[in-house]
Protein backbone atom coordinates (compact mmCIF):
# COMPACT_ATOMS: atom_id res chain seq x y z
CA UNK A 1 0.00 0.00 0.00
CA UNK A 2 1.08 3.49 -1.05
CA UNK A 3 2.18 5.94 1.88
CA UNK A 4 -0.23 8.79 2.18
CA UNK A 5 2.47 11.10 3.98
CA UNK A 6 2.19 13.97 1.40
CA UNK A 7 -0.19 16.34 0.15
CA UNK A 8 0.30 18.49 -3.23
CA UNK A 9 -1.22 21.30 -3.64
CA UNK A 10 0.32 21.93 -7.01
CA UNK A 11 -0.38 18.75 -8.74
CA UNK A 12 -1.85 19.48 -12.38
CA UNK A 13 -5.36 19.07 -12.72
CA UNK A 14 -6.77 17.97 -16.02
CA UNK A 15 -9.76 20.16 -17.99
CA UNK A 16 -11.86 17.08 -17.21
CA UNK A 17 -11.12 16.95 -13.42
CA UNK A 18 -11.52 20.99 -13.08
CA UNK A 19 -14.65 21.32 -15.34
CA UNK A 20 -16.38 18.70 -13.19
CA UNK A 21 -15.36 19.75 -9.45
CA UNK A 22 -17.17 23.32 -11.05
CA UNK A 23 -20.42 21.48 -11.55
CA UNK A 24 -20.12 19.75 -8.05
CA UNK A 25 -19.74 23.19 -6.84
CA UNK A 26 -22.66 24.33 -9.13
CA UNK A 27 -24.66 22.03 -7.75
CA UNK A 28 -25.05 20.66 -11.36
CA UNK A 29 -24.71 16.82 -10.18
CA UNK A 30 -25.61 15.22 -13.28
CA UNK A 31 -23.51 17.00 -15.57
CA UNK A 32 -20.33 16.53 -12.84
CA UNK A 33 -20.83 12.51 -13.24
CA UNK A 34 -20.68 13.30 -16.88
CA UNK A 35 -18.05 15.01 -17.19
CA UNK A 36 -15.70 13.24 -14.39
CA UNK A 37 -15.84 9.70 -15.74
CA UNK A 38 -14.45 11.03 -19.00
CA UNK A 39 -11.13 11.18 -16.97
CA UNK A 40 -9.03 8.70 -18.45
CA UNK A 41 -7.39 5.98 -16.17
CA UNK A 42 -3.90 7.09 -17.09
CA UNK A 43 -4.66 10.47 -15.65
CA UNK A 44 -3.55 12.21 -12.45
CA UNK A 45 -6.81 12.86 -11.62
CA UNK A 46 -8.33 9.95 -12.35
CA UNK A 47 -9.17 8.49 -8.60
CA UNK A 48 -10.05 11.85 -7.76
CA UNK A 49 -12.79 12.26 -10.74
CA UNK A 50 -13.85 8.59 -10.54
CA UNK A 51 -14.47 9.25 -6.42
CA UNK A 52 -15.98 12.62 -6.77
CA UNK A 53 -18.21 11.02 -9.53
CA UNK A 54 -18.83 8.72 -6.76
CA UNK A 55 -19.65 11.48 -4.33
CA UNK A 56 -22.15 13.27 -6.80
CA UNK A 57 -23.84 9.99 -7.57
CA UNK A 58 -24.50 9.74 -3.49
CA UNK A 59 -26.01 12.88 -3.64
CA UNK A 60 -28.24 12.26 -6.53
CA UNK A 61 -29.13 8.91 -4.45
CA UNK A 62 -27.38 6.64 -7.21
CA UNK A 63 -26.36 4.63 -4.31
CA UNK A 64 -25.22 1.31 -6.52
CA UNK A 65 -23.59 3.98 -8.86
CA UNK A 66 -22.12 5.54 -5.74
CA UNK A 67 -20.21 2.71 -4.31
CA UNK A 68 -19.32 1.24 -7.63
CA UNK A 69 -17.42 4.66 -9.01
CA UNK A 70 -15.73 4.83 -5.57
CA UNK A 71 -14.97 1.05 -5.04
CA UNK A 72 -12.74 1.74 -8.61
CA UNK A 73 -11.57 5.39 -6.99
CA UNK A 74 -10.61 3.07 -4.03
CA UNK A 75 -8.68 0.56 -5.69
CA UNK A 76 -6.51 2.88 -8.56
CA UNK A 77 -5.60 4.95 -5.01
CA UNK A 78 -3.84 1.19 -3.56
CA UNK A 79 -2.60 0.57 -6.94
CA UNK A 80 -0.98 4.57 -7.38
CA UNK A 81 -1.68 6.57 -4.59
CA UNK A 82 -3.60 9.46 -4.44
CA UNK A 83 -2.62 13.63 -4.78
CA UNK A 84 -5.75 14.15 -2.30
CA UNK A 85 -5.03 11.77 0.65
CA UNK A 86 -8.12 13.17 2.86
CA UNK A 87 -10.31 11.93 -1.06
CA UNK A 88 -9.57 8.69 -0.19
CA UNK A 89 -11.50 8.79 3.28
CA UNK A 90 -14.53 10.15 1.03
CA UNK A 91 -14.82 7.82 -1.30
CA UNK A 92 -14.72 4.98 1.79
Amino acid sequence: MPEYNYYDPEFERTENYSRGMTAVGQDDLKNAIEILLKEPPNSNCYNLAIGNAGLAANRLGQFNEAARYCRVALGDIELNGCEHPPSHIQFI
